[in-house]
């Protein structure tokens, strides 16, 4: 199958492919699939799934690697938690501060600022969230993407209206009417095959 590839700020390149996921696409364009969207028809596609469209967009997520993803610092509870509230996710406060420091409260930062936190529970997300004004420039992806390296599968918990994010991370998402649940279980590739 013949696919044009889109990418913005680069070029458009039309790819011969038999068969093989979007995540195959993505490395035939010589990009890492935990580095960028796919995108089809205007929706973003899960990359293990496989290759069903002639025409796919694939938008780098963190040009330049500018945005750094670590384990939150004990100082920075504060602003964990201000990212949280500012999404208007329901948290415990104290049990947000208790864990700040440790390795279940992850971090995106950019030029010496907080965008975005992750929390995690065991093998489960309990809260992600990005600041609005850079929402949509992948530092939610990458902070996934770190959960699963960390800790292999995991879980979350969500409202419809972020179901499109959790599947385009790769989680299988099943569920019902107000709440769902999306699990990944695949692993994170290497910087070897990725």
């Amino acid at each position: 199958m013949e696919v044009t590839v889109d990418i913005p700020g680069d070029d458009t390149r039309i790819i011969e492919m038999d068969g093989g996921s979007y995540a195959d696409l993505v490395r035939a364009v010589d990009l890492r699939p935990q580095e960028v969207a796919v995108i089809v028809d205007g929706q973003p596609v899960p990359e293990d799934r496989e290759i069903d469209a002639e025409h796919v967009t694939i938008v780098r997520l963190i040009a330049g690697g500018s945005v750094e993803i670590r384990s939150a610092r004990d100082d920075e509870a504060e602003d964990v938690i201000a990212i949280l509230d500012g999404a208007m996710l329901a948290i415990d406060r104290r049990d947000i501060r208790r864990r700040t420091g440790s390795h279940d409260v992850l971090v995106a930062v950019e030029d010496g600022e907080i965008k975005g936190a992750l929390v995690l529970d065991d093998e489960e997300i309990n809260a992600i969230a990005v600041l609005r004004a850079v929402r949509d420039g992948g530092i939610g992806r990458s902070l996934v993407r770190e959960a699963t390296a960390r800790r292999g599968d995991l879980s979350a918990r969500f409202d419809e209206r972020v179901r499109p994010f959790w599947e385009a991370v790769g989680f299988d998402v099943q569920g019902g009417r107000e709440r769902y649940v999306g699990t990944y279980t695949e692993g994170v590739p290497d910087a070897d095959s990725a």
